[in-house]
């Protein structure tokens, strides 16, 4: 399960609990346009034409500049990002007698039997299994002043802490462990500089086992992780990070890239960005930048009928850190088209 997941959950309701009044203060015009493609229904909405001015508005964070008859459409769908995902991994966990008991809107306990683990985890997310459903891996937030985020492994009857790299654990593929290890001391002598910040050049091997299946290399982004996701879904392995354009020793952008199963997919199809590789029931889905610069979508392979001037992404602190968000039913997002802000929400609703 990728960490954003349950990310997505934790930044939903923590800005539910800071901004509870709903408000359509934003909006200007709203014209829905609704297509349906390759079983996807997909609902765009203009918002906005003073997009820069809007985007600085908190209540857009968390959705409040989009009319409350618009959310309430997908409401059900949207919110299966938070509790149920905890209730699915409980039915999981039921065998091996562990289960997480929530305890708030933030706040979940862990437990083996009746034994109290861990208290108040928060952002609990990275969960894995192996095929067998015998061990697990999670990731959460812990209170534990010393330590606030913990890798969390159960293997051979024993729940042990794991440590973490850039944010990520190591998952179950199969029956085999993958991590992501860096190369000793890859980053000597490879500083870069962006928005007038060092930053380091690293080379990560990712392990299966104890054999090497990848390597790869990225710069370090001094406002988030440069590895953006790193998961197993549907038998294949995910990995997502910001590759560096640089231009001697300054870096110039960061471009989304998608490795799966070992395969460069920027590389296999000629494209210089793929970003937010997801799926949605069980289907791959992801933006690209066109050859024109328009950003576009995929959805199992196929370009869907929607372009967008900008989708923003990747920036933390702002509001395209939480920019898309999704479960495994359904995506929302912002997108930028001929000047204007659309909101979009885009899904399997069964």
């Amino acid at each position: 399960m990728d960490r954003n997941k349950i990310l997505s959950c934790f930044i939903s309701t923590m800005f539910s609990l800071l901004f509870s009044i709903h408000t359509g203060s934003c909006v200007e015009v709203i014209t829905p346009t609704i297509t349906i493609t390759h079983n996807l229904t997909i609902e765009e909405y203009r918002i906005a034409k003073n997009v820069d001015e809007l985007l600085k508005k908190a209540e857009c964070f968390d959705l409040r500049c989009v009319p409350e008859g618009i959310l309430t459409k997908r409401e059900k769908w949207r919110s299966r990002s938070c509790g149920d995902l905890l209730d699915e991994i409980n039915k999981q966990l039921k065998a091996l007698g562990y289960r997480f008991a929530k305890k708030d809107q933030l706040n979940s306990d862990f437990y083996k039997g009746t034994k109290l683990l861990f208290s108040n985890l928060q952002d609990i997310r990275g969960f894995s299994f192996n095929v067998s459903k015998t061990r697990f891996i999670f990731i959460a937030n812990h209170n534990k002043p010393e330590r606030t985020e913990v890798g969390i492994l159960f293997l051979d009857g024993k729940i042990t802490d794991i440590p973490l790299y850039h944010g990520h654990g190591p998952l179950f593929w199969g029956e085999k462990i993958l991590k992501l290890s860096q190369v000793e001391n890859s980053s000597r002598q490879k500083k870069f500089e962006y928005d007038s910040q060092d930053v380091d050049k690293e080379t990560v091997n990712i392990y299966s086992g104890d054999k090497v299946i990848y390597k790869f290399e990225f710069v370090d982004y001094p406002f988030d992780y440069a590895i953006q996701r790193f998961y197993v879904q549907n038998g294949h392995w995910v990995l997502e990070f910001m590759k560096a354009e640089t231009e001697g020793k300054k870096v110039r952008d960061y471009h989304g890239t998608v490795v799966v199963d070992g395969v460069n997919l920027n590389e296999r199809y000629g494209e210089e960005e793929i970003f937010n590789y997801i799926y949605i029931k069980g289907k791959p889905f992801y933006f690209f930048k066109d050859k024109s610069g328009y950003t576009r979508i995929k959805n199992s392979n196929i370009t869907l009928p929607l372009k967008y001037e900008e989708v923003k992404h990747y920036d933390c602190c702002s509001y395209s850190a939480f920019n898309p968000r999704w479960n495994d039913d359904m995506i929302w997002f912002y997108g930028i088209k001929d000047g204007y802000l659309h909101y979009v929400e885009a899904g399997v609703y069964e």
